[in-house]
């Protein structure tokens, strides 16, 4: 009987971190690079790059995408090798290379690991427009600090007790703290993107699982969401800056870093 291929976590094949996975973590880069259109240095470590096409490649087959590589998602990528057939195609939208213009090549990991949330969102909410999909992507990249944060850092304890957001139960504040790309924070704003979600058919239920909300395709659909119910596709189509800030801050906090985001959005998608 063969034995088991094994769970691969972040950082293994590291010096002094379960080096002795190398050899299951370079047959993973091969196999995944293989099948899809990333390509993994196959070097037996386990790392950020690795764990974000994982994560991708999570989402894009219905896997729970945590960037971990269990022994499942190997038998599926191995069957997708022999079955070209059964592989998914990246959702049509950017392209890696131009996320990455945008978030900068330092943040590459995390772009990889949303692009085809991003994509997704973006075909679902009608950001269909060069123009559109540039303004958008800048406001997202500023709000996750380049796609670097899914969640809110702080504790999210400074918002219990605050019943404009709904959080009316003890431990509300913590349990709905900004989450998603564009952050979803409070029981209500959680419970309306619920109701939207399943509307159009997804059997979901945030209010009871808030925190699948900071996982993709959730995590880029939910920015998708907000900026489909602010109407903020009209702003974009008005190359207002300024009017979608508001839109998505309530104010111009961070302007300048929001511009700038704009600016390489431009150039990489030819505006």
């Amino acid at each position: 009987m063969p034995t088991p291929f094994p769970v691969l976590r972040l950082r293994d094949g590291f010096t002094g971190q379960n080096t002795h996975l190398r050899p299951a973590i370079e047959t993973y880069q091969t196999l995944a690079s293989a099948v899809s259109e990333f390509t993994l240095t196959v070097d037996g470590w386990y790392g950020n790059d690795a764990a974000a096409v994982t994560t991708a490649l999570q989402t894009r087959y219905g896997f729970y995408a945590d960037g971990t590589v269990r022994p499942a998602l190997f038998r599926w990528l191995t069957h997708l090798k022999d079955h070209p057939e059964d592989r998914i195609a990246p959702p049509p939208g950017v392209s890696l290379d131009q996320l990455v213009a945008i978030v900068l090549q330092r943040n590459e990991a995390h772009a990889r690991a949303h692009l085809d949330g991003l994509n997704q969102a973006m075909a679902q909410y009608d950001v269909s427009t060069p123009l559109r999909q540039a303004h958008f992507l800048a406001q997202v990249a500023h709000e996750s600090g380049g796609l670097r944060w899914n969640e809110e850092l702080a504790s999210g304890s400074a918002y219990e007790g605050r019943r404009d957001l709904g959080n009316t139960q003890p431990g509300d504040g913590r349990r709905f703290k900004g989450r998603g790309l564009i952050q979803l924070t409070g029981r209500h704003n959680y419970g309306q993107y619920t109701d939207a979600c399943k509307a159009r058919g997804d059997d979901v239920d945030f209010v009871a699982n808030p925190t699948q909300v900071a996982n993709e395709p959730n995590a880029s659909d939910v920015a998708g969401w907000y900026w489909d119910t602010r109407k903020i596709n009209a702003l974009a189509d008005q190359d207002d800056v300024r009017a979608v800030t508001r839109k998505i801050n309530g104010g111009l906090n961070g302007l300048a870093d929001r511009e700038a985001y704009l600016a390489r959005a431009k150039r990489a998608l030819g505006i």
